[in-house]
């Protein structure tokens, strides 16, 4: 039950895709048990012209040290607009 109600709200490609997906930069960490492989790769599937960006780690120490990567990723993503 529990993974039908995190799939019916966290499943963004559920989503229409938004006005301007090619603006888009996904980043996903290499070693993610979270937010999987493949996941990342339906997401970017799902926003026609978006950039995949991977940084090493788990879904935790990923961010934590890597956060400069994020940080491009979201300044990258704006200037696109």
């Amino acid at each position: 039950l529990l993974e039908r109600v995190l799939e019916a709200y966290t499943d963004v490609t559920r989503f229409p895709v938004p006005a301007r997906p090619d603006a888009a930069v996904v980043v996903g960490a290499t070693h993610d048990l979270y937010v999987g492989r493949r996941a990342v790769l339906e997401l970017h599937a799902h926003l026609p012209g978006s950039e995949v960006r991977w940084v090493p780690g788990g879904h935790v120490s990923s961010f934590l040290l890597h956060q400069d990567a994020f940080r491009d990723a979201v300044a990258d993503s704006l200037d696109r607009l």
